[in-house]
């Protein structure tokens, strides 16, 4: 499953579930990908914007 998720409270929400799931004293360990060069941006109209 794949979810982007910009909002920190909705974020923390769908996190919570697995933090309830760990053993006292339980990490728990993810990876972030993130393909793209620094400051390159996901769209070619970021923030709505137009293309130039």
């Amino acid at each position: 499953m794949l979810m982007l998720l910009v909002d920190r409270e909705q974020a923390w929400e769908a996190l919570r579930p697995i933090y309830v799931h760990l053993p006292l004293g339980g990490t728990f360990v993810f990876d972030l990908f993130w393909p793209f060069e620094v400051g390159q941006t996901l769209s070619d109209k970021p923030r709505g914007g137009l293309s130039s």
